[in-house]
């Protein structure tokens, strides 16, 4: 079945799928019985081949069920501590250096082949895998599917702690990477977890961002701020009204800039968006200046 899918798949080059043909593990090439994590990754790595971020192995029971209570965020300066609860709070903020007793650049280095698109998508992948256990140990980068080592250096004292994995309920969140930038509570999130926040607070791209569209003037000048995280409707949120109502305040109030956000934006339905995009030149006033955010 598996087989059969990835020739439907048209994201494969013909080199990709007769590379992945060869890897498919089945009864007539061996009779070991692959261990469910090291099957899951080694599908997993046949799916990268394909090189698009939007073929990708699904699993009805996902990440939660595997994933220990603390997750990372790799900064230029290296991997942080963004979220964990409450008995490893002390650890928000602190650089993540080795995981299972490697240097965490090896292993991030060694999980990038199991992620296929841009270098940039796989890095926000490679953050993720960090704190599942089980595809540490399904990648050969840990002994243990239910529990991982990380060494942590806070502020120049080097900290190691061993996690276990957890079964969160069904209804709690599991953030994106980029949700984790905002110390903002997530809604569901249990009363023991702890987000880090910088002294100085956040920037404002970075608060109210449960939103997936936001529209702000900056202080009392003539600067609009504009933020798209989606290009679709998101949990009660339409995009549709969204437009019409910011065309109608622009029209009402051409900025003399436009600063336009879309750096998390996960994309979507890109004709929802496409015609307004098109004419926000006409919606600045004349001189002004459109600066995209992206990245």
């Amino acid at each position: 079945h598996f087989e059969r899918l990835i020739g439907m798949d048209r994201s494969f080059s013909p080199e990709a799928r007769e590379d992945a043909r060869a890897r498919i593990p089945t009864p007539r090439a061996s009779e070991a019985v692959l261990h469910r994590p090291h099957l899951r990754m080694e599908l997993r790595a046949i799916v990268a081949l394909a090189d698009n971020a939007h073929t990708q192995l699904y699993s009805p029971d996902g990440w939660s069920a595997y994933l220990i209570p603390l997750r990372v965020y790799g900064f230029s300066d290296g991997v942080h501590v963004l979220l964990a609860d409450a008995p490893n709070a002390d650890l928000l903020g602190a650089r993540l250096t080795h995981v299972n007793g490697r240097p965490v650049a090896d292993v991030a280095s060694a999980l990038m082949r199991f992620t296929g698109g841009t270098d940039a998508w796989r890095r926000s992948s490679t953050d993720r895998l960090l704190s599942v256990p089980e595809f540490l140990y399904g990648a050969g980068l840990g002994e243990d599917p239910s529990r991982v080592t990380w060494r942590l250096d806070m502020n120049g004292e080097t900290v190691e702690r061993d996690f276990t994995v957890r079964t969160p309920p069904d209804d709690e969140p599991q953030p994106a990477s980029a949700r984790l930038l905002s110390p903002e509570p997530m809604e569901g999130q249990p009363a023991d977890r702890r987000a880090f926040s910088p002294r100085g607070g956040v920037g404002m791209a970075l608060t109210d961002f449960r939103l997936p569209f936001r529209r702000v003037w900056i202080g009392d000048s003539c600067t609009l701020f504009l933020q798209f995280k989606s290009n679709r409707d998101e949990d009660g949120f339409a995009i549709g009204p969204f437009i019409r109502e910011t065309r109608q305040a622009m029209r009402a109030r051409p900025p003399c800039n436009l600063i336009l956000d879309m750096r998390w934006n996960g994309g979507g339905d890109y004709t929802l968006t496409e015609r307004f995009f098109r004419d926000l030149p006409a919606l600045v006033a004349p001189e002004g200046g459109i600066y995209i955010l992206t990245g």
